[in-house]
């Protein structure tokens, strides 16, 4: 090997113009932002060569193995995991300093191999126990509904706590104190029964950050709503029959909670 071929980064020697690369698992992301330390403590398993930088979230270039002496992949190979995963079509990332991540978006058929890598936002810690609730304020019903039937049976039956925006002084409540509060939330529950512009923004943010979210929507109104959004768990809700909604809820957080379990 020779020395003159390599640079020292973040105190790993890696080819000249590379940079130390960490490949990093779903499962390994989970569990680095539940217990708020970097992703991993040994050793790069890789390498990579930043060939153009598309924009502030988008890069390319090359990549390569530590056991591959400088060069860098041609072929997808399945004997490497970053390459078997991507091929499975689940989530692969890398990270050039152990706390920024950047998500595997595409593999272009080039020699060497081109990977398009987008930059994404590292959640903050999940808080166990704590939900956020996204809904209208201005209905005296539901605002009873919620006190009563969700917040007070949650803290009691499942030493939950949930809050809403206006459990929040300040002028920072319309953005920053929500966005902190979904991030933080083990789960998010969303009345969606009413045409509410703020519920439908609060919405689309948690599921750009990809929480857990359960829609409940009341089928005593007509004019509830229904999403077509299969794989986000709604609970159909009636102030007829509150114990069947709460036991329905209950249901739903405790399957939330055995999945998210074993992917950790």
């Amino acid at each position: 090997m020779n020395n003159d071929n390599y640079d020292k980064k973040l105190g790993w020697k890696v080819p000249k113009g590379t940079f130390p690369c960490w490949y990093i698992s779903d499962s390994d992301r989970l569990n680095s932002i539940k217990q708020n330390k970097p992703f991993y403590d040994y050793s790069p398993s890789c390498y990579f060569k930043v060939t153009k930088q598309l924009d502030n979230n988008f890069i390319e270039g090359f990549l390569g193995h530590s056991s591959s002496n400088g060069d860098f992949h041609n072929n997808i190979v399945n004997s490497y995991t970053y390459f078997d995963e991507y091929q499975k079509r689940r989530n692969v990332y890398f990270s050039f300093d152990r706390v920024t991540l950047y998500r595997l978006i595409t593999i272009h058929p080039t020699s060497p191999l081109t990977l398009i890598l987008k930059r994404v936002d590292s959640p903050k810690a999940i808080k166990q126990n704590k939900a956020f609730m996204i809904m209208p304020f201005k209905y005296d019903d539901l605002n009873e509904f919620y006190a009563k039937n969700i917040k007070d049976f949650l803290l009691k039956e499942m030493q939950i706590e949930i809050l809403r925006a206006d459990d929040f002084n300040g002028n920072d409540i319309i953005v920053e104190t929500i966005y902190n509060q979904i991030d933080e939330a083990e789960f998010i529950l969303a009345d969606t029964s009413h045409s509410n512009k703020n519920v439908f923004y609060e919405f689309g943010y948690a599921a750009a950050k990809e929480k857990e979210i359960i829609t409940i929507q009341n089928t005593d109104i007509d004019e509830s709503l229904f999403f077509d959004r299969v794989h986000i768990r709604a609970v159909l809700y009636s102030l007829k029959n509150i114990s069947d909604f709460q036991r329905q809820l209950k249901n739903t957080i405790n399957a939330i909670r055995d999945k998210v379990s074993s992917k950790s």
